[in-house]
């Protein structure tokens, strides 16, 4: 009834997408390479693609009818707001962090708040198969936007990459998992990295009254998160920031033979390939 279509444009993304349509990819553009990786290191996960509500400028969400749902759409509504002004306080934080003079500067290329959430479901599946190096939950990646705010449910298997390492990132009740994206990896001129992270089984070490997160028949039990992509406007280029001409110790992903895009043009280059 929402299906996701089986297509990487940008307005196509939106509804449900069942395991196996989407694939995370990190920066591979070949279609050859990505089919490849995709038989070989399959995502397992479903997810519910939706984008601002209230806005006639961007692609529609596609919605359940409010009696299979009730309250659904209004929840979704409220969320996205409460997650749009956290994020411009956030980007207000970010132009006084990397002092660029213009605290607004960041608030101002995202005006038309052209934001992206991802629900995700993790189906249930045996432990002994993400022992396997290639198996993930969700493959490693970075994300596309600016700044990501990430929900997580207390199952846990989020893990981010600090430039030597995979480490976990345990859930903390009520607490908000913010990444750095490629975008801004590439405003700040590589002064902050773009979060490369991934799930995978949960830890083996579990604190006294936390969750139980496998089964009796040894999987791992449903884990959900949802995912709020902060994004400037579609036709801003992502370029370097006011103020950060000095380079940092990154290389921003964004670097390439492809010239400087514009976030669409960068959204519509990483999703072509995921679908």
């Amino acid at each position: 009834m929402i299906a996701h279509p089986p297509s990487g444009e940008v307005d196509d993304n939106r509804g449900w997408a069942k395991t196996g349509l989407g694939h995370t990819l990190q920066m591979v553009f070949d279609a050859n390479e990505a089919e490849e990786i995709r038989q070989k290191n399959p995502d397992y996960k479903e997810t519910l693609e939706l984008g601002n509500p209230f806005s006639g400028e961007v692609a529609p969400n596609k919605w359940l009818p409010e009696h299979l749902l009730p309250g659904f759409r209004s929840f979704v509504e409220s969320w996205w707001t409460d997650c749009t002004t956290l994020s411009h306080g956030l980007y207000r934080s970010l132009g006084e962090a990397l002092e660029i003079g213009d605290e607004d500067y960041f608030c101002r290329i995202h005006s038309k708040n052209d934001c992206h959430m991802t629900w995700n479901f993790y189906p249930s599946m045996p432990l002994q198969a993400l022992h396997s190096a290639d198996a993930k939950r969700l493959n490693a990646h970075t994300d596309f936007g600016t700044l990501t705010l990430v929900f997580q449910d207390a199952v846990g298997g989020l893990e981010v990459h600090d430039g030597h390492t995979f480490r976990p990132i345990v859930p903390v009740p009520g607490a908000i998992v913010v990444n750095v994206g490629d975008m801004l990896e590439q405003q700040s001129n590589g002064r902050w990295k773009s979060a490369l992270h991934r799930v995978v089984a949960p830890g083996q070490l579990m604190k006294p009254g936390s969750v139980q997160v496998r089964d009796g028949d040894g999987s791992v039990i449903n884990r959900y998160s949802l995912v709020f992509f902060g994004v400037p406007n579609p036709e801003q280029m992502i370029k370097t920031a006011p103020g950060c001409d000095e380079p940092g110790k990154w290389r921003p992903n964004m670097n390439g033979d492809w010239g400087t895009l514009s976030a669409r043009q960068w959204i519509q280059k990483r999703l072509a390939v995921e679908y």
